[in-house]
């Protein structure tokens, strides 16, 4: 009885964890190969310093590290989203910030003990990865919003076009079943590069402003615009080939955009001299 009631609760803690995944491993590659692309030799030397010489940020187990550990210390789930309800004009931290436990505030505490050189490297090590993942979960749609109660579309029951035998929930769509799709066989790195070229110099000036709350809130409004509109709620739906085709524009977008807002924090944190804040 001990055994079966010890496997029970490795399965549930197992879907609770998988449920909260972003992008899945493949997106946060893609966010941290595009995120390589724009660092300047500061946030490298940074980076290496704390990771180590043969180790990047778009490495699996750096990009997908936040998520691992979310096994052993269950109190990080919440650091990776936060629910703004779909109705609202955008984040509230009264309504919405949990104590300060969501994805908005972990990203900007984050930065700042990352920053902080008199911190030990075992604690800014962490601080890096946990920024790594979380730039590239505040960028997922559902990651940002919540349709009365839906959980960012984990309680949204959906097939997509071909698809057969079990419903599967809109959140997991959006995380990894259509970004692989788009992928296909392609490697990711060709793939990433391929993203990172079609950035405009006009659009990486225009993204790398902007703090978490403003990404959230973009976020949040592409999920009202793009996500649920097609999905009834409170039915089982079945995704047809436009809504498949009218995504993969705005999930690359997503991607771009948290590539280069990752790159834009990292070399701000490892910058050699820091800008002084005006009183």
């Amino acid at each position: 009885m001990r055994r079966f009631t010890t496997i029970v609760l490795c399965c549930v803690l197992l879907f609770t964890t998988a449920r909260l995944d972003a992008w899945g491993g493949e997106g946060h590659q893609v966010v941290a190969l595009i995120a390589e692309e724009r660092l300047t030799e500061a946030a490298k030397s940074g980076i290496h310093e704390l990771l180590g010489d043969d180790v990047n940020i778009s490495d699996a187990e750096i990009a997908s590290w936040a998520d691992q550990i979310k096994r052993q210390r269950r109190r990080t789930s919440p650091w990776h989203y936060v629910n703004i309800p779909l109705e609202a004009a955008g984040y509230d931290p009264k309504r919405d910030g949990k104590d300060g436990n969501n994805i908005i505030e972990r990203i900007g505490s984050f930065e700042t003990l990352l920053a902080d050189r008199s911190k030990p490297k075992e604690a800014r090590s962490e601080a890096l990865k946990f920024l790594v993942h979380l730039v590239g979960d505040v960028h997922q749609p559902l990651h940002c919003v919540e349709r009365n109660g839906d959980k960012g579309g984990n309680s949204c029951q959906v097939f997509m076009p071909e698809q057969k035998g079990k419903a599967t929930n809109l959140h997991k769509v959006w995380d990894t079943t259509l970004l692989r799709s788009f992928i296909s066989r392609t490697r990711i790195a060709e793939y990433s590069l391929g993203l990172s070229k079609q950035v405009s110099e006009e659009q990486e000036n225009a993204w790398s402003s902007g703090d978490a709350i403003a990404w959230a809130n973009e976020s949040k409004g592409v999920a009202e615009k793009s996500v649920y509109p097609g999905v009834p709620e409170g039915e089982v739906t079945r995704l047809n080939e436009k809504y498949v085709k009218d995504s993969q524009p705005v999930i690359e977008q997503q991607l771009e955009r948290g590539g280069v807002r990752l790159a834009v924090v990292l070399n701000r944190a490892f910058a050699t001299t820091r800008p002084t804040t005006q009183p």
